[in-house]
């Protein structure tokens, strides 16, 4: 997290009947969306639709997720997608997904030091033990 919001673009989803744009994700590493139901019935949900061009689209392999209750929200990450466009569709009986906004994830740089080198070559990151 340490570069986080020097490497990342947060956006608005944009949607149509509950189906966002396409969100062409070529140069990053991952896009996480976050989103909400205008109500649920129990049975809402939505899926995660790839494609190599902002056309044709076809769910992600175990894409789809479930929502119970219309105070929930859905984040979720697709990491390292395998096409070029991404897009999110909503699914069940219930509300569309009403708003939302998605993150594209660049890709990971070193921290940078004063040292002449400029870039830390190793860095041991360790947290407490849990008692």
């Amino acid at each position: 997290m340490r570069n986080f919001i020097k490497n990342n673009e947060v956006r608005p989803l944009e949607l149509t009947t509950g189906t966002s744009d396409g969100i062409n994700v070529g140069d990053y590493q991952a896009i996480v969306f976050l989103c909400q139901f205008a109500a649920s019935d129990g049975d809402n949900g939505i899926i995660i639709q790839h494609s190599d061009e902002d056309d044709n689209y076809s769910t992600v392999e175990d894409g789809t997720i479930a929502v119970g209750h219309e105070d929930e929200a859905i984040v979720t990450e697709v990491y390292r997608p395998k096409e070029a466009w991404v897009r999110i569709d909503s699914v069940g009986a219930g509300e569309n997904v009403d708003s939302g906004f998605y993150i594209l994830v660049g890709p990971g740089e070193a921290p940078v030091t004063n040292d002449v080198a400029e870039t830390i070559k190793s860095e041991l990151l360790a947290t407490p033990d849990d008692d």
